[in-house]
């Protein structure tokens, strides 16, 4: 009798929940596309304003956090069905084993202790077979996070055999120690073809410029030649000294000044007389009094303050390759061409590659390359 009452038990308490577990997993899911969404309003909350948008993204998050409150009172019935359940459950436990012996009793069959004795074993056996009923609604959260990350694997697994069919431009070591790419084809990672260039060519110490219309591939070509873009065929030879590549937007962490200047190091490995040195080099010699200082420096520093903010970091490393991806692209043009001649003044040994739109550029390189049009090639002048 015990067996069967646990196993009618279990069975009662799958019925009602096994949807739980499913409401668990959503419930993660809500949760944090709300959080997400919250975040990324927090990082363009300028942008929002400009352009007088508060009252969309209110109402989109007033619908993702109607997802995340109707899920939850799904979640709160559902674990009332279950606690209703389980209490009815344990209740009857008391009594199940008295009914089921009561008529041996009746009979004379045995005797009061003896009935006794089959209500503590029944109780004994009955909670031995409790824990999936006991349990149930740790279970299914434990199932929800199980299943949660089984969908991060199966995301994994899926993008897999796509990294696997992909092909990469071969890199080989350059003899000469300059970049140099032949019959190179870059492609997005859904195959649709990006660039093609032929015969480039970057001599070491000679600062160049890399033109040409915007959507061109100029930076797809950057991240291709530092080694970041995993798609395409030909070949690139690039030498084995130290490069770094400056996006538009660079990247800031969160923390102290000091650690966002000499990222991805430690503000430790340079010393303050350098970081306080690099700032006055970009023009952010005022901000030497805060290196110190805990902020979110992505939000509380301007577009052209970023900018200069990524330049100090290059002057901390001093690579021997400096590509800059419109890196100067916020600054106005006097700004920009004091930070060129900075560059060239604390890092002559380091050669500039650059991409941009502004005229003003080709006065700070001696080469120009051209990329024409997209698929149809590179030249150089």
């Amino acid at each position: 009798a015990s067996i069967v009452y646990s196993g009618l038990g279990t069975l009662g308490m799958h019925v009602i929940g096994r949807s739980l577990a499913s409401l668990y997993f959503a419930q993660q899911r809500f949760e944090a596309t709300f959080r997400f969404g919250l975040a990324r309003l927090r990082e363009y909350s300028e942008q929002v304003a400009l352009l007088g948008g508060e009252g969309t993204e209110e109402r989109a998050a007033n619908a993702r956090f109607a997802d995340v409150y109707r899920n939850y009172l799904q979640v709160m019935h559902k674990r009332k069905n279950l606690t209703i359940f389980l209490n009815a459950y344990a209740n009857l436990n008391t009594y199940i084993p008295y009914v089921v012996a009561a008529p041996y009793y009746f009979l004379g069959k045995i005797k009061l202790g003896v009935l006794s004795q089959t209500a503590g074993s029944f109780g004994q056996v009955n909670s031995s077979l409790n824990f999936f009923v006991s349990n149930y609604r740790h279970l299914a959260e434990f199932r929800a996070v199980l299943d949660r990350l089984t969908t991060f694997e199966a995301a994994i697994a899926a993008a897999a055999p796509a990294k696997a069919a992909a092909t990469a431009p071969r890199r080989v070591a350059s003899p000469d120690g300059a970049f140099a790419a032949g019959a190179l084809a870059l492609r997005a990672p859904t195959g649709i073809p990006i660039a093609r260039v032929d015969g480039l060519s970057l001599a070491r110490g000679v600062p160049t410029l890399i033109g040409g219309p915007s959507g061109v591939g100029k930076s797809t070509l950057f991240r291709a030649l530092a080694g970041l873009w995993p798609y395409g065929e030909g070949e690139i030879a690039a030498p084995a000294c130290p490069s770094m590549l400056l996006p538009q937007r660079p990247y800031l962490p969160q923390g102290t000044l000091a650690d966002a200047i000499a990222y991805p190091k430690s503000a430790d490995a340079y010393g303050r007389p350098a970081l306080e040195d690099a700032l006055a080099a970009v023009g952010l010699d005022r901000l030497a009094p805060e290196l110190d200082r805990v902020d979110n420096w992505q939000q509380r520093l301007s577009g052209g303050e970023q900018q200069r903010v990524a330049l100090a970091r290059a002057v901390l490393a001093k690579p021997e390759w400096l590509f800059l991806d419109e890196a100067t692209s916020a600054l106005d043009e006097a700004s920009e061409a004091a930070l060129y001649a900075a560059l060239r003044k604390r890092m002559p040994d380091t050669t500039i590659v650059s991409t941009g739109h502004r005229a003003t550029l080709g006065a700070f390189h001696d080469r120009r390359i051209e990329l024409t049009a997209p698929v149809a090639g590179a030249s150089a002048r």
